[in-house]
């Protein structure tokens, strides 16, 4: 079942940090769709606002779980967090978010980021890389059966 050993290979050996500009953009735009209907209430505090988006305490923790950043990190991040908001803002308006390409490049980040997290998990359940490829081919398995799969790929020209 391991003949494609290398096809794997990336899930495997990800490094998060050689993705750490991807996980920057995506937590700006995660927690800017995210914020959209958020309904403030007392357990998280408003730390940052740029008109109806909301940065809260709830966000900073999952930043800093650990609470470690010092008060000019914490600041830096607030600023870096409006910055991008406004940054978005721009692009809002400029018609640039409605694109399909922006939209294509969006989704194959956020994709990058979620298999990155189901590498490390499955990495952190395994005793080897062989054993890892294992689980993966088994849960890959596993979900082609439960999925309904269509594909259609001479109709492209």
């Amino acid at each position: 079942m391991l003949t494609n050993k290398k096809k794997y290979d990336s899930l495997i050996n990800r490094s998060p940090l050689r993705y750490s500009g991807i996980l920057t953009i995506l937590f700006a735009v995660s927690i800017s769709f995210f914020a959209c209907g958020k309904t403030e209430n007392n357990s998280q505090k408003v730390i940052a606002r740029v008109d109806d988006k909301t940065l809260t305490t709830n966000e900073m923790k999952i930043i800093d779980p650990n609470g470690t950043l010092t008060a000019d990190e914490i600041r830096t991040i607030v600023n870096n967090w409006i910055e991008q908001e406004l940054l978005i803002k721009i692009a809002e308006e400029k018609g640039i978010t409605r694109g399909t390409k922006l939209q294509w490049q969006i989704e194959e980040a956020k994709a990058e980021v979620i298999i990155n997290e189901l590498g490390k998990q499955i990495r952190v359940r395994s005793n080897s890389e062989t054993e890892a490829r294992r689980l993966i081919e088994g849960e890959l398995e596993k979900m082609k059966k439960r999925s309904r799969i269509e594909a259609a790929p001479w109709l492209v020209k």
